[in-house]
């Protein structure tokens, strides 16, 4: 699946010329947390977000930086950080270092970026100009649209050894405190771990194996008892 097939076409959008009182104001009313930055002929300028107006002068959350932070901090993000407390216009507030993808970006690696950056939006653009903006929530499309795996359903066999085969590649688990049974795709689960993070990570994979229909859980968690 690409970005194309779940991304929101013409996104609510504001010019770098708009003051940002009229920035929140579309915010507020299109219901987003951010808007993408566009000049006339539509090429990304910038994004502008919840998070850029944070610290702003207008209801006093803009600081002057502490002593010790100013002898670390470099001239231009000092810079930056006024700017973006202080300016009135949406180009003095705005990111300018936005990280954007295309239309053909497979939808796994927007769901990458989007977790490595921290971010909630990336913009779509073509050619360098705005097609589109892709959000977490966007992703669920991805989620539901996921087709089932395809092939003949292994034998029980084939999906005990599978298992097994998966488990002996994790290092978050140790396989031999797991014990498992398969009848007609249905596996049980016995034994134990030491944490439920290791205890849900254990269904998640045994869940997701094909040919799996139903699991029963009889998984403990916790320390063997002494």
């Amino acid at each position: 699946m690409k970005t194309k097939d779940i991304m929101t076409s013409a996104p609510v959008t504001i010019r770098s010329g708009a003051t940002v009182a009229e920035a929140a104001k579309a915010m507020l009313e299109a219901g987003v947390s951010g808007l993408p930055v566009v000049e006339a002929d539509g090429t990304l300028a910038g994004m502008l977000t919840e998070g850029d107006l944070v610290r702003r002068s207008e209801y006093g959350a803009a600081k002057r930086p502490s002593w010790w932070l100013r002898l670390i901090s470099d001239d231009r993000s000092l810079a930056a950080d006024y700017a973006r407390a202080h300016g009135r216009y949406v180009r003095e507030a705005m990111s300018r270092s936005v990280v954007a993808v295309e239309e053909e970006t497979p939808v796994a690696r927007v769901a990458e970026l989007l977790a490595s950056l921290g971010v909630k939006r990336l913009p779509v653009v073509r050619d360098g100009r705005l097609v589109g903006i892709v959000a977490r929530r966007d992703l669920l499309k991805a989620l539901i649209a996921a087709p089932p795996p395809a092939g003949e359903a292994p034998g029980d066999a084939a999906i005990a050894a599978a298992i097994r085969a998966a488990l002996s590649h994790e290092s978050w688990i140790d396989a031999a405190q797991v014990v498992l049974t398969v009848a007609q795709g249905a596996v049980t689960l016995a034994g134990r771990v030491s944490a439920e993070s290791q205890h849900q990570a254990l269904l998640a994979l045994v869940e997701n194996q094909p040919g799996v229909l139903s699991v029963d859980d009889r998984i403990s968690v916790g320390a063997w008892p002494v």
